[in-house]
């Protein structure tokens, strides 16, 4: 009786969980979610921590007294607050201290502008603390301090990222980064496809190898909008449109090149650079892109919305606002995982017919993972060694000649006698459609040392974030159960989340029950 209770407990949480809204033909059995919360960096490295603030005026000119008024907004319109500004009037006196007071009730940023009769000087303080750059205003222009509500998440952060992976301004276009490619000497391997599961785009999907050993591959995004924010819009039409490759439906192109950090040293270390383009212009230009809107829940910052499910691990900008050399090192590629897609029935473009062609592009993809194992030097260095066993497994570790193999399950994930009953099918039902394309992609080989037996071997937990075994995802319990069923943040990107979501009696409370320990 117990465990019935405890499962309809958690059916009714799993359908009450999220925060405040669903696009308007969003099947209600999902729970509510935020609508700009997809594709967002989990860790957002808020600009302020929440908590009292103070505003603080000060003059060095001749005046007495000085009034001012000051408007503080919390916040950008992307944000999740409140975007009412608070506002202050007051007078500075000579000899006196002004201070105005306001509380963030949660980590973000703030604009704060001030007017006054007279010159004067605000600063931001927290517990004394000089937070930002004191402004001061003049006879005709306010003092203003703006801090963005995300370090690695605004248009500084973006333009850090592409000079560190484009130094040189060679790919500003579509046509410059294919150039500098060599695509013109042509592309290796090219499928069409629907990606149902991450951002339902039809995709036509380019790649070759560089010169240098490093890969690179692009992808033209097509959809074919029903009107409005509907999910419909990432519906089976699109794959239509990507294999006849209508432009009327292009939503732009994503890129990717695995190569040499240093563009002038072939023998510098290869990272993953990411790229986004707009559709073509009247002259058939395709500009780079610092933003993007890829799910139709608003236009976030890039690399993050791409750097999100790649692998990355992102950080702050250094002193001299430059991006951090960690964090290029951090992003990988993604495998295809062809038995989620869905493909068009016109001829040539089955999934059977591309299967060589997609069996290609991951043999592409783990020779990537490949290079950045055998990287020495680099801090924090990301183990490989599950990504590579996915995607030599899913070919019977034939990646040059094999079969896709749709019941493959890892090592890992295999039934043993100190497993509960059904990790393969957890493994099958949520972790492989549902999490492990990222989170193969994700931790390092620094960890902790905690160690499990499984059938009498030692186990180490360290990297736990990879889910590369049951033991590992099941140390994560907290952190799942507070990611999934609270903040509903994960799945993180949408056509995914929609996916798992669609039956909450299905994969949310057959995940929900290993944590209740309800297999039995």
């Amino acid at each position: 009786m117990m465990k019935i209770i405890l499962i309809c407990a958690i059916t009714v949480m799993l359908v009450a969980c999220g925060e405040d809204a669903v696009a308007p033909e969003t099947e209600s059995a999902f729970p509510k979610i935020h609508a700009n919360k997809f594709l967002k960096y989990v860790n957002t490295q808020s600009g302020l921590p929440a908590g009292e603030y103070q505003l603080k005026m000060s003059s060095n000119g001749t005046f007495n007294n000085i009034s001012y008024q000051i408007e503080v907004v919390k916040g950008t319109a992307t944000d999740d607050a409140n975007l009412q500004p608070e506002t202050f009037t007051g007078e500075w006196i000579s000899g006196q201290t002004s201070t105005e007071t306001f509380l963030l009730n949660q980590a973000i940023g703030v604009e704060i502008t001030m007017a006054s009769s007279a010159e004067l000087t605000i600063g931001l303080y927290k517990n004394d603390q000089l937070m930002a750059a004191t402004q001061t205003t003049s006879a005709t222009e306010p003092a203003v301090i703006s801090i963005a509500a995300s370090n690695i998440s605004n248009a500084a952060y973006s333009d850090a990222y592409y000079r560190a992976v484009d130094p040189d301004n060679t790919r500003t276009t579509l046509a410059g980064w294919l150039d500098a490619n060599g695509f013109d000497q042509g592309d290796e391997t090219y499928v069409a496809f629907r990606d149902t599961k991450d951002l339902g785009y039809g995709r036509s999907m380019f790649a070759r190898k560089r010169a240098d050993g490093g890969t690179a591959i692009y992808v033209d995004n097509y959809i074919v909008k029903l009107g409005g924010p509907s999910p419909a819009n990432y519906g089976p039409l699109n794959v239509h449109a990507a294999v006849e490759q209508n432009r009327k439906y292009h939503a732009g192109t994503n890129a990717i090149e695995f190569s040499p950090i240093d563009a002038s040293d072939p023998n510098s270390p290869m990272i993953t650079k990411f790229f986004t383009f707009k559709p073509a212009d009247s002259s058939g230009v395709q500009e780079r892109l610092l933003e993007a809107d890829l799910d139709g829940r608003g236009i976030k910052p890039v690399p993050t919305t791409c750097i999100s499910c790649h692998g990355g691990a992102m950080l702050p900008l250094d002193k001299n606002g430059e991006f951090q050399l960690q964090s290029l090192q951090t992003a990988k590629l993604n495998l295809l995982e062809i038995d989620t897609f869905e493909y068009s029935d016109l001829t040539g473009f089955s999934q059977l017919e591309q299967s060589e062609n997609l069996r290609t592009f991951n043999s592409i993809i783990a020779d990537t993972f490949e290079q950045q194992k055998n990287q020495t030097g680099v801090k924090g260095h990301w183990s490989a060694d599950f990504a590579i066993e996915i995607a030599k497994g899913r070919y019977g570790d034939d990646l040059d000649n094999g079969s896709f193999d749709t019941a493959y399950v890892p090592a890992g994930w295999q039934q043993n006698g100190s497993r509960p009953s059904g990790v393969a099918s957890l493994y099958k039902t949520v972790i492989e459609p549902h999490c492990v394309s990222c989170h193969s992609l994700r931790g390092t080989e620094i960890g902790e040392s905690t160690k499990v037996e499984v059938d009498g071997e030692l186990i180490s937990l360290a990297n736990a974030v990879n889910f590369s075994s049951y033991e590992k995802f099941i140390s994560m319990s907290d952190r799942i159960i507070d990611y999934v069923y609270r903040r509903g943040q994960m799945p993180m990107s949408l056509r995914n989340y929609e996916r798992f979501w669609q039956n909450p009696q299905g994969k949310p409370t057959f995940l929900a029950s290993f944590y209740l320990g309800l297999t039995s």
